[in-house]
Order: C-alpha cells, then sequence, then structure tokens
C-alpha cells in the first residue's frame, strides 16, 4: 500500500496529476464545464507516437470541502512505474484542450548509507534522514526486534527518506497503560518518503480489560503524524496480534466491531474521500453458494454516486438484494452487470440476469497461491461486458468479459511475493 498527497494541490482550473506507481489522479476545471459536458482523456508514454483512450472524467464540483481540488478528477492506471506520461484533456464539444505531463513512481529507492541492526530487546529509534538520491537503508534481515511488551513499540520513525527492510518485529504494546491510547508496533511520528518492506509483525497489543478484546487501533503500523507522505508497506507479513478484536455478532458490549489493526493511518497528508463520485468496475463475488454474500453492491443500505460496470453481483438467493433500492439512493447508474438478485427498476437495461460458470477448478489455489475466477466459455456474462476505456484490460473478442478475471488472462499470483 502507499500513501501520498497531491503534491502542493491547491483548488484551482488545474490541470494537475498526482502520480503514484501505476495510477495519474488528474485534476481540471475548465471555465466552460458543466453538468452536460465530459472530459475526454487519452494519453501515451513520453515518446510513443500512438494515443491511448482514459476513462472520460464527470463534471462534479464538491464546493466547501477538502476534496473540492477540481470540477473534474479521474485517474489513469495500470501504467509503468518511473514512466513519463504525456496526457491530453479534452472538455467534449468544445475546443478547449489542456495537455499535461507527469511522471509515476520508480519502484526503486536509491540506497546511500545502510544501517546493519542486530536482533534486540529494546525499541530501535529511527531519526537520521536520507536524502531522495540516498535513502537511508536500515538493514534488519536476520534480525528480530522483541521488545516482550515491555514498550509499546518495536521501531519509532521520525524522519524522511528512510527503507526499513526485513525485520521480524514481536511484542510491542504494554500489558497496562493509563489510557486506551493505540501503539504500533512500527510507530511512525513524523517524516515522509518512508518505505516499511519484507517486515514481519507479530504479537502486538495488549488486552483491553474493558471490553476483553485487544484495544482499539492498536495496529502493527500506527502513525498520527500530521502530513505523513509517500509511505510504501510492501511485501509485509502482518498477521497474529497478542489480542481478537470483536465482531458484529457479540452479544454485549462492545457490539460493534473493534479491536487490533494492521494498518492504522490518522492526520495523513494523503487525500480523502468522502463525496465524491465511485466507479466500482469489474469485480466478482465469488465463493460456494453458503458463503456468497446475502447482499451485493450496498444490500439494503443507502448508496449514492456509484457507477456500476461488468461486475458478478451474485447473491445467495434471489430473495436478496444485488443491488440496493433504498428509497434514499441518489446519483446513481448500474449497468452491464451480472446478477441473480433483486435490483431496483430502471436499471441494468444491459445487465444479465442469471448465475455465473466458472472454469473448472476456478478458485484460489493455497499451494501455489493462484486463482482461477474467468467464466466458462458459456457462462452468462462472457463476453457481455461494456468496454471501459483503460479499465477492461486485454481481452479477446469485441466485448470483455463481466467480472475481475478474463478469459484467456493467466491466473492471478496472491502473496508478499508477488510484484
Amino acid at each position: 500500500m502507499s500513501a501520498s498527497p497531491a503534491p502542493d494541490a491547491v483548488a484551482g482550473p488545474g490541470p494537475l496529476a498526482v502520480p503514484t506507481f501505476h495510477c495519474l489522479g488528474l485534476y481540471w476545471s475548465p471555465p466552460e464545464g458543466g453538468p452536460e459536458k465530459a472530459v475526454l482523456v487519452r494519453f501515451r508514454a513520453q515518446g510513443a507516437s500512438a494515443w491511448r483512450e482514459g476513462l472520460s472524467m464527470r463534471y462534479n464540483p464538491i464546493p466547501g470541502t477538502d476534496e473540492d481540488l477540481t470540477d473534474y478528477r479521474g485517474s489513469l492506471v495500470d501504467l509503468a512505474p518511473g514512466t513519463t506520461y504525456e496526457v491530453q484533456l479534452t472538455l467534449a464539444g468544445t475546443s478547449t484542450t489542456a495537455r499535461l505531463t507527469a511522471t509515476t513512481w520508480s519502484e526503486d529507492f536509491p540506497v546511500g548509507q545502510t544501517v546493519r541492526v542486530g536482533s534486540r530487546d529494546q525499541p530501535l529509534e529511527i531519526t537520521e534522514s536520507g536524502s531522495p538520491g540516498a535513502y537511508r537503508l536500515y538493514d534488519g534481515r536476520g534480525a528480530t526486534i522483541d521488545v516482550r511488551h515491555a514498550h509499546n513499540a518495536c521501531i519509532t520513525i521520525d524522519a524522511a527518506y528512510v527503507i526499513v527492510r526485513g525485520f521480524t518485529l514481536k511484542g510491542a504494546g504494554r500489558p497496562s497503560r493509563p489510557d486506551s491510547r493505540p501503539i504500533g508496533a512500527i510507530a511512525i511520528n513524523g517524516g515522509h518518503h518512508i518505505v516499511i518492506e519484507d517486515c514481519d509483525i507479530s504479537d502486538w497489543g495488549s488486552l483491553n480489560p474493558k471490553t476483553g478484546f485487544g484495544y482499539n487501533y492498536d495496529s502493527a503500523i500506527y502513525s498520527r503524524a500530521a502530513g505523513l507522505r509517500q509511505l510504501v508497506v510492501q511485501r509485509c507479513r502482518l498477521h497474529d496480534p497478542t489480542c481478537d478484536g470483536s465482531t458484529w455478532s457479540e452479544p454485549v458490549y462492545p457490539t460493534h466491531s473493534a479491536g487490533p489493526q494492521y494498518i492504522s493511518l490518522f492526520n495523513a497528508g494523503g487525500e480523502e474521500w468522502m463525496t465524491g463520485h465511485q466507479y466500482i468496475f469489474h469485480n466478482t463475488a465469488f465463493g460456494p453458494r453458503e458463503w456468497l454474500p446475502t447482499g451485493g453492491l450496498g444490500g439494503t443500505r443507502i448508496v449514492k454516486h456509484v457507477t456500476s460496470r461488468n461486475n458478478i453481483l451474485q447473491v445467495r438467493t434471489p430473495q436478496q438484494h444485488s443491488l440496493s433500492n433504498h428509497r434514499a439512493n441518489l446519483d446513481n447508474s448500474y449497468d452491464y452487470d451480472l446478477f441473480n438478485g433483486q435490483i431496483p427498476p430502471g436499471v441494468e437495461t444491459r445487465g444479465i440476469r442469471g448465475e455465473p460458470t466458472y472454469v473448472e477448478r476456478a478458485g484460489f489455489d493455497p499451494a501455489t497461491q493462484t486463482g482461477r475466477f474467468q467464466l466458462a466459455p458459456h457462462s452468462p456474462g462472457a463476453g457481455a461486458g461494456e468496454t471501459l476505456p483503460n479499465f477492461s484490460g486485454a481481452f479477446s473478442g469485441k466485448a470483455p468479459d463481466i467480472g475481475a478475471h478474463q478469459r484467456g488472462a493467466p491466473p492471478m499470483q496472491f502473496g508478499v511475493r508477488t510484484r
């Protein structure tokens, strides 16, 4: 995962781009924009001759909120890391255009000084920073920091341009504490451009005697640092906290799920989403019938500002809701989905009512950490999706399959070693 804000992003006409490794967030406020006009998007790697089409952006100002950077917002996905792209934006039906270039993050972090750390039972404090061209590497490969619940953290970080690599961390979180303030096995107190990779973190947190469960938000990686940005957590195993959390089904307090977490970030400098538009594309609700969801997109809850395309929304029985029909729903667009449950009237005009049939031996293989979730050739939804520029990926035939896994694609790879 990664967290980063728009670099010095401010409300205005744009255009501007916010990069991550494989994506660009796009922002623009053309002067003639309005609800009836989309912004058309095309892009190419710098130096390439052919343009590729991106998903158009809809007019969606949200005044009075922190998210109101521009009137139009969208994304380019499945990009190459460390690559400069040219992007052209055009207001539909006009001659108004804008062009920009942006570079995705590189997956190679240049290392300057390396600090080898051995096994210990005291926390490691990281306060010395590296630089953009020379990250300071704290190399913990082969080392275990087990503070045996005598300290609230195994590692604390207040630095920039640092890499924390290969540590085994155990035992964060004192058994008694004066308040219920959460702890983190890795506690980030400040900084930016921080990489945490190839770490194994377990046995963090402690028991809250008032609930009988672990303290809420005790985390493997925790931060309340205002302005934290460009945090990268990759290929880590975060598992087996000291205590369990509660579930939604507890007979007494707490009946809301609470307890230890894997990663908790508060007050960070990254972008937030609350009142904007959601796009839900190419997802599959997969499993044996007894483990299928009892509600699809939204169940019976309120759903607003959602565009749903090419999703398999299979529920356990036809009486359950594949799409929410709550009377307070607003500004939703549902089409080209495969569903077997209840849906609101007047939607899914090109959707398909039916149940998917999958290829032989479909599902997750724990031995290889791979999964096959493709539809069988004659299944409802095969070749029946809508082509979504830059989102549907490669497919054979005239149209993509509905669902997450296209026929002919290799098995999906899962696990911490996936790249």
